[in-house]
């Protein structure tokens, strides 16, 4: 029996990795996880595309002081239409050193130049 769920596991894994690390390692607060689980939902890389879902593990990213992470979110709310939101999270991503973000604060008109 154990080698039977041995193989249900590691097909799983195979088919839909974040069956089995993204989602629960991501409420374990990490990062990578949050990220990857983001990047599954925004872009259906094996599950249906979902950009609430998506910003959502972003926002977790983000809270863990991941610098991509408010910088997803900052792209997500901006295709919302969501301008304050994004320009929250792109100040976010800006400080904690991504220079995209910077420059994408810039063109949103909410810095004078790029830090």
């Amino acid at each position: 029996m154990n080698s039977i769920l041995r193989f249900i596991f590691l097909a799983a894994l195979l088919v839909q990795p974040n069956l089995v690390f993204g989602a629960p390692a991501c409420s374990k607060e990490n990062i990578d996880s949050c990220l990857s689980e983001g990047n599954n939902y925004l872009y259906g890389n094996g599950i249906t595309k979902d950009p609430e879902q998506a910003l959502k593990y972003f926002l977790a990213a983000c809270g863990l002081r991941s610098a991509q992470g408010c910088r997803q979110a900052g792209i997500v709310y901006d295709t919302r239409g969501e301008h304050k939101e994004s320009v929250k999270q792109h100040t976010v991503a800006c400080d904690l050193g991504i220079k995209e973000s910077c420059r994408d604060l810039i063109i949103l008109g909410d810095r004078k130049s790029v830090g």
